[in-house]
């Protein structure tokens, strides 16, 4: 018995080979929705020190041919194309081609660039992460930097995610920021987790499969979903933690919360309506969780909004 859906008129799921290639093709302006093709981004330091930033945001360089210079760069940042063409220059020299759905890394520990097509519209958005994190990523095999451009094409859910992510940031007391990069590092390994190259793996589309699954479906059961992609439980969390980096549950929350925060924003109904979509027993527990992760209530968050 599938997942209990809450909206009928919502496609299908398809399968993660077919989705990439969804994806990969659906890469015009249109694609992304206007509103997250501007300028907007926000940045915060963790503990004063330049090397502990985090941030993210989308930008416009239509017009522009240099990007970055060929150089080494002081932090880490992936940039994930939305529109537009270019191409990236790693450490030795060599050139890849990026298109709407490429994501390229600006590593901190060796030279690299970027060049754009000048009249292709680029729009972008980025994430940036301190060092430290991004070698732990790179030690756990989760960022190869042997393939600095990779193709994990347009996912329009984890963009409201990235952009509810940027509002959140800035307006974020000094004690959230930890909570907030944690976020970030999750945000972009389920983006990584898209890539082409590493869905040609049975486990990987399974688990795109299983992350779609999750962000569209938030009253979904875990346990039936494991059944579903022929796994057990235990399997399943074992796998969806090796390659997203996080459970299946904290996923979900952390997808539940984000689309609360969207609803309570543009949707005026009762707590106890909006708990129900997302799969909570009552507006009490919904109202617990979604402090514990935020900060706040969603009453607060609301009036704040």
């Amino acid at each position: 018995m599938p997942c209990r859906r809450r909206h009928q008129a919502r496609p299908a799921v398809v399968p993660a080979r077919a989705a990439a290639s969804i994806v990969g093709m659906a890469s015009t302006p249109a694609t992304v929705p206007l509103r997250l093709l501007r300028q907007a981004v926000a940045y915060r330091t963790l503990g004063g020190g330049q090397g502990m930033r985090i941030g993210t945001g989308f930008l416009l360089k239509s017009g522009r041919s240099e990007d970055i210079p060929w150089r080494r760069l002081p932090t880490y940042s992936a940039v994930w194309c939305l529109r537009g063409s270019g191409t990236y220059i790693d450490e030795h020299r060599r050139r890849h081609p990026v298109r709407a759905g490429s994501l390229f890394h600006r590593f901190h520990d060796r030279p690299n660039g970027s060049v754009l097509d000048p009249a292709s519209h680029w729009a972008e958005v980025f994430i940036v992460l301190p060092a430290g994190i991004v070698d732990t990523m790179m030690g756990a095999g989760v960022i190869d930097p042997r393939r600095p451009v990779v193709e994990p094409g347009i996912d329009l859910a984890i963009l409201a995610d990235l952009d509810a992510l940027r509002e959140e940031l800035l307006a974020a007391g000094e004690s959230d920021l930890p909570r907030l990069m944690a976020r970030l590092t999750e945000i972009l390994a389920c983006v990584l987790a898209r890539d082409g190259h590493v869905g040609e793996s049975p486990r990987r589309r399974l688990m795109d499969t299983a992350c779609r699954r999750l962000g569209d479906e938030p009253r979904c059961d875990l346990r039936r979903l494991a059944r579903e992609l022929g796994l057990s439980y235990e399997r399943f969390r074992k796998v969806f933690r090796e390659t997203t980096g996080v459970s299946p549950a904290a996923y979900r929350i952390r997808r539940r919360i984000d689309r609360a925060r969207r609803l309570l924003v543009v949707d005026a109904r009762p707590l106890a309506a909006i708990a129900d979509e997302l799969g909570y027993a009552n507006a009490f527990a919904f109202s617990v969780q979604f402090k514990r992760q935020v900060g706040e209530s969603p009453e607060a968050y609301r009036q704040r909004h």
